[in-house]
């Protein structure tokens, strides 16, 4: 007998540890390949709930959001075209790239991996991809949500940012960044070409970070790049007034979340061109362009989104 209840126990434990092991994998996640449109794009799933896709990079972002929002949604993380260091098109190639060909991609890995409608994020330049997703397939998304997103075309958004940058950053982040910039030049002429947007992006830390001195270099890490595609991106993104007109014909659930601190894309920029819209909007005082990542925000974050799609179920 007591034989036999030790056997039941061992069972019992056994099956408590093999449930909380499969647990914790839905929280490490799977990952794989898919082809879209010819082309072999790593994806990382992790998480279990909702489908939300995650617009960008499969190395980067996976560790960018954190384990309170894997728990409550499935993350599937599909790299985008610029974050294929091996994507070299040709010129023909290239000049028919834009937004719709990164939207189509978006749709094609969601067709594949079976997801029905999805929660689509959108972070920084992705917020551009995600918008023009939103404008070619809104039956397909249940809420799209744009953090930090560059609000308009990079031409027309630059003289803004400086102006945001020159009257909100306070001394030690400009003088932070003036240090960190005199030695930029040097590291970039030493850097292969497909790395130098993880290495700017760390050089420039002020404009990136609450914490002027953030070393993201874990988040960084092994994160290449599709120079040609990177850069064909950063032209397509829209007009200013262009972006106005995707934003007035959304039909889902929109939240746009802003950081006060984030000097690459000013919160000021993306209050202007949502103003005669409906569009759900977040700013986050403390914050900069990355709240869903920096710990200081990081759980202010994840409150506020699990807050807003709680009211749109």
């Amino acid at each position: 007998m007591k034989q036999a209840v030790l056997i039941l126990l061992s069972v019992l434990i056994l099956g408590c540890l093999d449930k909380q092991k499969k647990q914790n994998d839905s929280i490490v996640g799977t990952h794989g390949k898919i082809e879209l449109n010819g082309i072999q794009f790593n994806y990382v799933r992790q998480g279990s709930g909702d489908h939300a896709i995650v617009i960008g990079s499969s190395v980067y972002y996976p560790k960018a959001f954190s384990d309170s929002l894997k728990s409550k949604f499935d993350m599937i993380f599909v790299d985008s075209r610029h974050f294929l260091p091996n994507y070299n098109p040709s010129d023909k190639e290239l000049a028919a790239l834009n937004l719709t060909t990164w939207a189509e991609d978006i749709e094609a890995a969601r067709i594949k991996l079976n997801l029905g409608k999805i929660i689509l994020i959108g972070h920084s330049v992705h917020a551009q991809i995600a918008l023009e997703y939103a404008t070619m397939f809104p039956d397909n998304i249940n809420e799209l949500i744009l953090i930090c997103g560059v609000p308009y075309s990079f031409e027309q958004l630059s003289a803004k940012a400086n102006e945001y940058w020159e009257k909100e950053a306070d001394d030690s982040r400009k003088a932070t960044l003036k240090l960190r910039l005199l030695k930029q030049d040097s590291i970039m002429q030493a850097t292969p070409a497909n790395k130098q947007f993880s290495v700017s992006y760390d050089l420039n830390a002020p404009l990136y970070w609450v914490d002027s001195n953030y070393d993201a270099s874990d988040l960084l890490s092994g994160l290449l790049t599709s120079p040609k595609a990177f850069g064909k991106l950063f032209n397509s993104v829209p007009t200013k007034q262009e972006v106005i007109s995707k934003l007035q014909n959304l039909k889902m659930p929109t939240l746009v979340i802003s950081g006060k601190l984030d000097f690459a894309c000013p919160h000021t920029e993306w209050e202007e061109v949502i103003k005669n819209t409906s569009i759900d909007y977040k700013l986050m005082t403390n914050a900069s362009h990355n709240p869903h990542t920096e710990k200081i925000t990081q759980k202010e974050f994840d409150k506020n989104l699990m807050t807003w799609i709680s009211r749109h179920k």
